[in-house]
């Protein structure tokens, strides 16, 4: 199993102007970026390789995978249309991602317990997610909207207009028809692919 990560943003969110940001995934935690930290629980998984979608500041991600000595475990695919967003890095990873083999995609800016990706990558699912089901509601976390068993909704906001329409048996008195879940503060999306279904 390989893993896909998109680490193209500029992180314009976390406050700082475009000229001082760095990469988000070289943040540092206790010492470590957050790509060192990836790297070390992707090798303890047995991940076979990291694919990175860069970007902004591409040359300082490339210049942290040699100090670490991670040229052997870590490729990059630059994305010279970062500004763009994340679905043009995607677009650009579509062979990355569609290769034939187990793949787990997730975004590279996130902090999270090794625990996590080892329920991912042992799940018995040919495609599967982390769900939340007690997340506190805002803009921020991406949601998951689920009905009879199928995803019916993955973004960020989900307008109640917009489920009502698609469904005219729910009505705006009775909105748990669909079932509302939080995508683990994992990523933006975790996907792991056993059979590639994009188009």
């Amino acid at each position: 199993m390989k893993v896909v990560m998109l680490a193209a943003g500029i992180g314009a969110r976390i406050g700082q102007s475009m000229a001082e940001t760095v990469p988000k995934i070289l943040l540092r935690f206790d010492g470590k970026s957050l790509l060192e930290r990836h790297i070390d629980i992707f090798r303890r998984q047995g991940i076979s390789e990291l694919v990175l979608g860069v970007g902004f500041h591409h040359d300082d991600i490339q210049r942290e995978i040699e100090t670490l000595g991670a040229q052997d475990f870590v490729r990059t695919v630059h994305n010279k249309d970062f500004e763009q967003g994340s679905i043009v890095t995607l677009s650009i990873l579509h062979d990355e991602i569609c290769c034939g083999e187990p793949v787990l995609v997730m975004d590279a800016d996130v902090l999270y317990d090794a625990r996590l990706l080892e329920r991912l990558a042992n799940s018995p699912h040919p495609n599967c997610l982390l769900i939340d089901r007690a997340f506190v509601p805002g803009d921020e976390p991406v949601k998951v909207c689920v009905r009879n068993g199928e995803i019916v909704e993955f973004r960020k906001k989900y307008p109640m207009v917009h489920l009502v329409k698609s469904f005219p048996e729910i009505d705006r008195e009775n909105p748990n028809l669909v079932t509302v879940w939080s995508v683990q503060h994992f990523a933006y999306i975790v996907l792991y692919v056993k059979e590639c279904v994009l188009s």
